[in-house]
């Protein structure tokens, strides 16, 4: 009867399967092999939804795939990526906010206390001031909505589906996995970029535009793999066998992009996970080992970075980036207190008339500062730099603060990857450009450990109060 039924269900598959076959060879036959997308892309959605089985998580990480996809060298310059990727910004903000709109599931409670939404309120007009300030309003308040719409994904939606453990750890995955697929497809592509840069060094970047980008991406999969593998019981073994592969490319990755910036962020991450994570600590000895004996032993990858005699011709151990740190500092005297307008730092050459042309860019804007937290105060002001400070400090306050045993280590392993992301923002400015892969994993941690912090306080019973005995005569 069994058997029967089986044959049953497969004759009724059969249709299925031959028009499966079918649909892809037509189009290639008439349409071209570019057709068969229109045919893969639903599949591939599906076939990741079954994966992750949550289509937050599934439109998330299709989203990172296609901004991955714009970083790379082979839509590199086209104008046409650069909609897609904003379109596909927006349509993702849309997807999920016209799902919440009509989802009859109950949605996670989480807020933000009265004294955040004031410091966020503060924020946004000093957004608001800087872009209507800026050289360039209409150019800055694009950007700015870009910006406010990045905001309103990451404080108000992703908190609404991302309430508990698990699902942080299923979206961590997600973007984990989109990571290390490039990572993969750079195995491939190894000698497409070139394997050196300039200096001789070996540079791996593959299908990215240059190293650092390669360097970044790695990080950030890296990171999120020792989060993931530290909280592994909440995944199924196939997607615990992936991060694990994951644990032996990414940090490689990273360490053979030559991006000295990614490297000294990994080795943060690293060094601190090493000391308080039991779960993870073998793998952070072992990345960490494996750094030391590059650093030692592999003179053409690292230790020429920081022979002496090189100093001064390349201006400091960071190169050119040393200049341009130098004329950011000496231009605050030039910045409003609202600063430029979010996503304008190259205008910073029109006020500051002293910075010499060879630092500027054949667009006519000034190179990017290679530093977050110059870009944040040209772009922001002080007063915004002191907002993004707040933020951060409560941030990792609550992280070191939260009750709880699982919140507690997880809050804990997200701050410490978080300062490894810091130090490499300090040679790297990325967190303020909304809907990057860095920036979108960064202010996801940052919001998570508020949701975890609230969610562990909701969960902890309360002491029960003494009860006054009273004494009757």
């Amino acid at each position: 009867m069994e058997t029967l039924q089986t044959q049953l269900h497969t004759l009724k598959l059969f249709p299925v399967i031959l028009l499966a076959v079918l649909i892809p060879g037509v189009l290639a036959v008439f349409l071209g092999w570019k057709s068969i997308l229109l045919f893969l892309v639903p599949f591939l959605f599906w076939v990741f939804l079954r994966h992750f089985k949550n289509g937050i998580t599934t439109f998330i990480f299709f989203y990172l795939i296609v901004h991955l996809a714009a970083s790379s060298f082979i839509f590199s310059g086209s104008g046409f990526i650069s909609v897609a990727r904003v379109a596909a910004f927006f349509g993702l903000v849309s997807v999920i906010s016209l799902y919440y709109m009509f989802t009859p599931k109950k949605l996670n409670t989480f807020k933000f206390s009265s004294s955040s939404y004031a410091v966020l309120f503060l924020l946004l007009a000093v957004l608001v001031l800087g872009s209507l300030n800026s050289l360039n309003p209409p150019e800055a308040l694009s950007y700015l909505v870009w910006y406010l719409a990045f905001m309103f994904l990451i404080i108000f939606l992703l908190p609404k589906e991302y309430g508990s453990i698990p699902s942080m750890i299923n979206l961590f995955y997600a973007l984990m996995l989109g990571g290390l697929l490039y990572e993969i497809s750079t195995v491939f592509t190894v000698t497409t970029g070139g394997i050196t840069d300039r200096g001789g060094n070996i540079a791996i970047r593959g299908l990215f535009v240059n190293n650092n980008m390669a360097g970044m991406v790695a990080l950030s999969t890296s990171v999120l793999t020792f989060i993931v593998l530290g909280h592994k019981q909440y995944l199924t073994q196939g997607k615990a066998l992936i991060v694990k592969i994951s644990a032996l490319v990414s940090p490689l990755l990273v360490i053979f992009s030559s991006s000295r910036a990614s490297i000294l962020g990994l080795v943060t991450a690293v060094l601190l996970l090493g000391v308080v994570e039991k779960r993870t600590r073998k793998l952070s000895i072992l990345t960490f080992v494996l750094l030391v004996i590059l650093f030692l032993f592999g003179q053409a990858i690292l230790y020429d970075w920081f022979r002496v005699g090189t100093l001064m011709e390349s201006g400091g151990i960071f190169g050119e980036r040393t200049l341009l740190y130098k004329y950011a500092l000496q231009s605050i005297p030039y910045i409003p207190w609202y600063g430029l307008g979010i996503g304008m730092q190259g205008d910073l050459y029109q006020i500051n008339l002293s910075i010499p042309p060879d630092i500027i860019g054949e667009d006519g804007n000034l190179l990017g500062f290679h530093n977050a937290y110059l870009q944040i105060m040209v772009e922001t002001g002080i007063v915004g730099l002191l907002i993004y400070s707040l933020i951060l400090l409560v941030t990792f306050r609550k992280a070191f603060t939260t009750g709880g045993e699982e919140p507690r280590k997880l809050n804990l392993s997200i701050a410490l990857v978080l300062l490894g992301l810091m130090v490499n923002s300090f040679f790297e400015s990325a967190l303020l450009q909304p809907g990057s892969p860095y920036s979108l994993i960064f202010w996801t941690m940052v919001c998570f450990v508020h949701v975890i912090h609230y969610q562990a306080r909701k969960e902890i019973p309360e002491r029960k109060k003494r009860k006054r005995v009273k004494i009757t005569w």
